[in-house]
């Protein structure tokens, strides 16, 4: 079997779009700051690495307008998909956010056995 990589794209809390990501890592910078969205008392650490509202603020579906915009990218990159044979890996970090979101909404306590 053969694979052949045509195309990525990326959001990042270094880079808005994959050029932006792939320079901000050639320049070292690591995307850690202050969490916005939840309150930090009650986690055990402070910073996360989480796309800054001043950056881009997305609202309620903030996951489905993500995904929205990485693709829009990767097919503005990549052209016209139809009658192509393709594959989309789509990876996020520490299971769905929103979920964690919610759950710190609504003052629950997060366990590690969820």
């Amino acid at each position: 079997m053969k694979v052949v990589i045509t195309s990525a794209a990326m959001l990042t809390s270094v880079g808005l779009n994959t050029k932006e990501c792939f320079d901000s890592l050639c320049a070292g910078k690591h995307g850690l700051g202050d969490m916005e969205d939840l309150d930090p008392s009650r986690f055990s650490i402070k910073q996360s690495y989480v796309i800054p509202k001043s950056r881009l603020d997305l609202g309620e579906k903030r996951a489905t307008e993500l995904l929205r915009r990485v693709m829009a990218d990767l097919v503005n990159d990549y052209g016209s998909m139809r009658d192509k044979r393709v594959a989309v890996v789509i990876g996020t970090g520490l299971r769905e956010t929103r979920t964690i979101e919610r759950w710190a909404e609504r003052k629950q306590e997060i366990r590690l056995d969820q």
